[in-house]
């Protein structure tokens, strides 16, 4: 069930173009109002002006994104917890790999670089590229998660290549993904935490808002896993039968919305 921001948002991002990235994401299974996300913005558009003085003083690169990394989490990210939405983590400082990279890309964005967010099977991070060369975050590594070697950040991904081997849930990728498709990553997560908890319902309900925003081939897999678990379910035939045609209809984007009512 979404809230009224969200499906407000979500509604309007379907239907129109130049969406609010940050509200978005904000609003992704969350019950922030409107209000109080502009709130949060207006927040962070002070912090970054701070960090924008701090260069004007060094003129160095490396310096800014160091300073933004490490004062970042000291000021916003300040408890790992598994599944935490940005809105969740503008509230209550709550953070996990996704969530805090929002928070970096939008951040980074906000300073005018140019960056890529990288997206693995089970974990997600930020390459950002400047004339001084490039740099690596890591949101969930508070004490060396700025990286800025080329041996460090090839010994930082081999490191993630060996953590994610023989693990077979999906196929394995390693995408750059947009800041809007990292809404749909939010709900993407939100549908394998539900499917995990056995809420077969509910995760067909994040399938589908996942779908808007994110269309990679993962979302697809879960969808057939999804599928299977339903037909397996004790749920009775009528609801077995409509949401696999819910979910069929979302994964060949016959979008409905079903999931805003």
């Amino acid at each position: 069930m979404a809230s009224e921001t969200e499906r407000q948002l979500i509604w309007k991002a379907y239907t129109e173009s130049g969406a609010d990235l940050f509200s978005l994401n904000a609003a992704a299974n969350s019950t922030l109002p409107i209000t109080a996300i502009e709130s949060y913005k207006s927040g962070l558009a002070a912090f970054t002006s701070e960090l924008r003085e701090s260069y004007a003083k060094h003129n160095n690169t490396q310096y800014l994104l160091k300073t933004l990394f490490y004062k970042t989490h000291k000021k916003y990210l300040h408890q790992y917890k598994s599944n935490t939405s940005f809105g969740n983590l503008l509230e209550t400082g709550n953070y996990d790999c996704l969530s805090g990279t929002i928070l970096y890309g939008w951040l980074l964005h906000e300073l005018g670089f140019d960056y890529s967010v990288i997206e693995t099977e089970h974990h997600i991070y930020l390459v950002i590229n400047s004339e001084q060369g490039d740099f690596m975050f890591e949101s969930t590594d508070p004490l060396n998660g700025f990286i800025y070697t080329t041996a460090e950040m090839e010994a930082r991904l081999s490191k993630l290549s060996e953590n994610e081997a023989g693990v077979e849930t999906f196929k394995p990728v390693n995408n750059s993904v947009t800041f809007k498709e990292l809404v749909g990553l939010q709900y993407f997560n939100a549908a394998v935490d539900a499917y995990n908890s056995g809420n077969f319902i509910e995760a067909v309900d994040q399938v589908e808002k996942a779908s808007i925003f994110y269309s990679g081939d993962r979302l697809k897999e879960l969808g057939i896993i999804i599928s299977k678990a339903i037909v397996g379910s004790d749920l009775d035939q009528q609801t077995k039968m409509a949401y696999l045609m819910k979910l069929t209809q979302t994964l060949n984007k016959g979008v409905i919305l079903a999931s805003l009512n």
